[in-house]
């Protein structure tokens, strides 16, 4: 895809041509990626609940709030995940930039180091000797949807 894209772009010169090269490289970048493997690993944790703190402290969300993942993803360097904080809440977004140094549990996930983290758009504050992200999942509450007997 990517090389017919350029392709046609060396013998048309139309721009738009070049969009499937880039969707191509940024899927491309993605697996292989260490956002893309981790993303992967804990698909697991999607429909559980969840403790997560970021550089070591809890993330800014009322007290008493039950935090759900609903979803994860990776996108180039980055791992996204979407987080529904209480049960009547929208989903908000946590993006961990670059993460490295990775550690992967049945029911717990550490990354040591990340260029950044965001939630809800906003930076957390870096905490030096803190990890990027922890997240443990409550293994007694799940929303998983019941699934079909058909």
């Amino acid at each position: 895809m990517a090389v017919s894209g350029f392709s046609a772009y060396v013998f048309t010169s139309h721009f738009f041509f070049l969009v499937p090269v880039f969707l191509a490289l940024l899927l491309l970048a993605t697996s292989f990626s260490e956002a893309g493997r981790l993303a992967a690993d804990i698909q697991g944790f999607v429909h559980h609940s969840a403790e997560a703190r970021v550089w070591g402290a809890a993330l800014p969300v009322p007290d008493h709030s039950t935090i759900t993942v609903k979803s994860v993803k990776a996108l180039s360097a980055g791992l996204h995940l979407f987080l529904q904080v209480s049960p009547s809440g929208s989903s908000t977004h946590l993006k961990v930039a670059q993460p490295s140094r990775a550690l992967v549990l049945p029911q717990q996930l550490t990354i040591e180091s990340a260029a950044y983290v965001q939630w809800a758009g906003k930076r957390l504050p870096r905490v030096a000797g803190a990890p990027a992200l922890t997240a443990s999942l409550d293994p007694t509450r799940s929303t998983e949807p019941p699934k079909s007997v058909a």
